[in-house]
């Protein structure tokens, strides 16, 4: 998790679904919870995503926003090579 705790997203997400999908699934019996960095903003989520491999990713708009940048820019720099 990226966001903090007062956020409702972070507190569904991160609390109330992990204990609601265990109730009712009882064959589910364990969950790992990674927490970013406070500067997971500012670039340092993709070394957590890296770590984490998660299964389960949930994202603001502006999170995806930024990935679509960096998927852009990459392809930007990157062109594909046309074949003469």
């Amino acid at each position: 998790s990226y966001l903090p705790l007062s956020h409702i997203a972070a507190q569904l997400l991160d609390i109330f679904f992990p204990m609601g999908f265990t109730a009712f699934n009882p064959q589910c019996k364990s969950w790992q919870m990674y927490f970013a960095r406070p500067t997971a903003l500012k670039g340092t989520l993709k070394l957590t995503l890296k770590a984490a491999r998660p299964t389960l990713f949930f994202g603001v708009p502006r999170v995806w926003e930024k990935i679509q940048e960096a998927i852009v820019k990459i392809a930007k720099s990157n062109p594909p090579s046309m074949p003469m």
